[in-house]
């Protein structure tokens, strides 16, 4: 798999959309936004033992989202949602043991829960589960749970996002703008998944959806399938941000830092990297210890910076963990 590929599968991993994912993600915001301002209500549903409610806590714990950091509590959460036959939690814990997240690494077990989710994965993508199809096809792809079958990972892939998956099309667009192991480059047909994926991502925006108005927003910015728009990738970003999203908070910092699309405004920037930190985003504590380390608009505090930088190392971030020597 060459490098941006691998670049491309791993940033795919960590967000995703579908029909019947909506309802499912609608139900993880709402809850965690609720737990955000008082977990009561959510704990006694994880502690009645709502496996939604288990894995959205979970999901907080593991990114100190409003709670403590805590990989073990966030794995204590996610077994509870996986032995209740929960997908997605029993993928979670897979990826915790496969790549030794707060626990020893362990390649056999990651695997064993691989295959769990695979199952269940499998059963919901048989039942026609375009999000289901899409999970399934990247577990092919990537030999979690299952023998690495690529004919298998395409006609899952295409099967998805023909069902209007727009993060399937989405990455339909990235593989034939690039090419593949599986298909060959193709502007054309890059252009065309592009501008399904982005139909249906401003479709679910215009109901509400904060993740498909983000990822609206991270389309126009990047310009794929058309010419980058700074001020419509802004405007889909606030958005999505305002209802909490932690993705939109960080390139809305982003864009003020670096004045794309808006004059620069350090500390406007200060302020939605520290909302993004907050809901547990590496990136903006990454970025968000940076600018107290030089008091590049905030006040220069060193110990801010070492708290938002052991946040992000404790994510796994590189460049805070370098940070943390460097300011000893």
């Amino acid at each position: 798999m060459s490098r941006k590929l691998f670049a491309m599968v791993a940033a795919v991993l960590v967000l995703s959309a579908g029909n019947a994912a909506e309802a499912e993600r609608t139900v993880l915001e709402q809850l965690q936004a609720e737990a955000r301002q008082d977990s009561s209500y959510v704990r006694e549903l994880a502690e009645n033992g709502d496996a939604e409610a288990q894995f959205a806590l979970g999901k907080m714990y593991y990114c100190g989202d409003g709670v403590k950091h805590d990989y073990r509590e966030a794995l204590k959460l996610y077994r509870k949602a996986a032995e209740r036959g929960l997908a997605k939690a029993q993928y979670e814990i897979g990826r915790m043991y496969d790549y030794g997240i707060g626990v020893k690494k362990d390649g056999q077990e990651a695997q064993t829960w691989y295959r769990r989710a695979f199952g269940e994965y499998r059963k919901a993508a048989e039942d026609g589960d375009a999000e289901a199809q899409y999970k399934l096809a990247f577990m092919y792809y990537l030999e979690e749970g299952t023998e690495k079958d690529i004919t298998e990972a395409r006609r899952w892939w295409m099967m998805s996002a023909e069902n209007d998956c727009a993060n399937a099309q989405r990455w339909l667009g990235d593989v034939y703008e690039t090419g593949s192991d599986f298909v060959g480059e193709d502007h054309d047909a890059s252009v065309m998944w592009y501008r399904r994926a982005l139909r249906n991502y401003l479709k679910d925006a215009g109901q509400g959806d904060a993740e498909a108005m983000f990822y609206a927003g991270y389309m126009y910015y990047n310009g794929w399938g058309m010419e980058a728009d700074n001020a419509e990738a802004l405007k889909w970003f606030k958005k999505s941000a305002e209802q909490g999203n932690a993705d939109a908070q960080y390139y809305l910092g982003w864009m003020y830092f670096n004045g794309e699309g808006v004059p620069q405004d350090k500390a406007e920037a200060a302020e939605w990297y520290h909302l993004s930190a907050e809901h547990g985003h590496n990136l903006a504590q990454y970025y968000l210890g940076r600018m107290y380390e030089t008091g590049d608009g905030v006040a220069k505090n060193l110990r801010e910076a070492r708290k938002w930088y052991q946040k992000a190392a404790a994510q796994g971030n590189t460049s805070a963990k370098e940070a943390l020597r460097r300011i000893r």
